[in-house]
């Protein structure tokens, strides 16, 4: 997989995040017909990783280019603090699963409670 993409957000934030569904070419997926799962959770090699933190249905933003995007809402990180991993899932219309994203989740904590 070499479409990386890390996230850096502050605990309980409005984000809405921009990303862009790759193949292992680096070459945009084209989204059309499909639709994105988004996760965050601990990496694989966490003992702690088997329910994730957020789950969220993607916006196809694009849908003939790869982008969609993910809000994250403020409940989603208020408690939570450090390095998380997240994965994009597209399904296609037949039902195929791909992972179209993946890489860092950071989420710094707020300044501001």
């Amino acid at each position: 997989m070499s479409n990386m993409q890390d996230i850096e957000v502050f605990a309980g934030e409005n984000r809405t995040l921009a990303l862009a569904a790759r193949d292992a070419s680096n070459l945009p997926v084209d989204l059309t017909g499909s639709t994105v799962a988004w996760y965050v959770g601990r990496g694989p090699r966490w003992p702690c990783n088997v329910h994730p933190l957020i789950t969220k249905t993607a916006t196809l933003t694009t849908p003939a280019s790869g982008l969609f995007s993910v809000a994250v809402d403020p409940s989603d990180t208020q408690y939570a603090q450090g390095d998380f991993a997240h994965e994009a899932h597209m399904t296609d219309a037949d039902g195929n699963v791909t992972m179209v994203c993946m890489g860092r989740f950071r989420v710094r904590p707020a300044m501001v409670p």
